[in-house]
């Protein structure tokens, strides 16, 4: 079993897929950023191609749409087997790579390689690349992310970060056991829903954390699921069966970043000024380097149905 498992993780962390013959390769302009702090100070940031895979419902355009960020092992079979969920609920997936251009392979060991702030901007620059396609209903589009993309799907729910961003305001946001650890001083959203789904025994991005983070979140619907004796990735396809893998890395488990004063954020633990050159230094002195993963059926189920229910309720007829 331990070498199933290390298979397993190998997979999870490789992708282990490429993207699905039937999708449709999209290449946009985004930007690179190295911090958050970057993006709120009006930094234009460095111009990045980027690329995406739209996987088309078999229904009639123009079709709701979900940008959906990848987690830090970059693209791969969690991505393609949510775009074939939503693409079978009727909606454009469209699955953002944004490693890949960039150099990219994954970040589970530096985080930084490519920051959140940068996936940030692909999020909203699809979002533009998406609503001037007349096959896409623009303004039904979605985000949805996974771990270190989930980070990206929630923090775009605020109000503060869209205008940074200068970007369209999304239908909804969709996040998979994001780290909860950022804040800003505004935590008030666009009024959009907002679906946070994790597990309770998550040690890679603690459930605790969000907590706080959704009693102080306001302006909109905020609703925080946790599945009890749930680990990381618990809805991964690649972990179905396995309830227990080791994860290594940079992982930020219990830092925590706030925004002290406009644009200046700071690690709690630390005390240290986190931007785009002491952040590497920052999550390594206040995150661990070991945890675990682990997948757990019924939790899955559960999490892809209310995700499908909560696109329902979020998208206008």
């Amino acid at each position: 079993m331990r070498s199933f498992a290390a298979l397993a993780l190998a997979c999870l962390l490789a992708g282990c897929a490429t993207a699905p013959s039937s999708s449709e390769r999209v290449d946009f302009q985004s930007s690179n950023y190295g911090f958050l702090n970057e993006v709120m100070a009006g930094e234009a940031g460095a111009p990045q191609s980027v690329r995406g895979y739209l996987m088309a419902p078999t229904t009639p355009p123009p079709w709701p749409a979900v940008v959906m960020l990848h987690s830090a092992a970059g693209p791969g079979s969690q991505d393609w087997f949510y775009a074939e969920l939503l693409r079978g609920a009727g909606y454009a997936a469209f699955v953002v790579d944004s490693f890949g251009a960039r150099g990219v392979t994954r970040t589970v060991d530096d985080q930084t390689l490519v920051s959140e702030a940068s996936m940030l901007a692909d999020a909203f620059a699809a979002h533009r690349a998406l609503a001037a396609d007349p096959r896409i209903d623009g303004d039904n589009v979605a985000l949805v992310g996974f771990s270190k993309g989930g980070i990206a799907a929630l923090y775009g729910a605020l109000e503060t970060v869209r205008e940074a961003y200068g970007g369209d305001r999304f239908t909804a946001h969709a996040a998979f056991y994001p780290w909860c650890g950022l804040r800003p001083l505004d935590l008030t959203t666009t009024g959009a829903p907002v679906l946070i789904q994790m597990g309770d025994d998550d040690n890679v991005t603690p459930a605790g954390l969000c907590r706080d983070l959704v009693a102080s979140m306001t302006g909109g619907p905020v609703e925080l699921v946790i599945y009890p004796g749930v680990r990381h990735a618990f809805d991964h396809p690649t972990l179905e069966g396995l309830d227990w893998v080791p994860v290594t890395g940079m992982i930020p488990s219990d830092c925590l970043i706030e925004e002290t004063s406009p644009g200046v954020f700071v690690e709690r633990t630390t005390g240290d000024t986190v931007d785009g050159a002491s952040q590497r230094d920052v999550l390594i002195a206040c995150g661990r380097r070991g945890a675990e993963a682990g997948g757990d059926a019924e939790a899955a189920a559960e999490a892809r149905q209310a995700l499908l229910d909560f696109l329902v309720a979020a998208f206008s007829p």
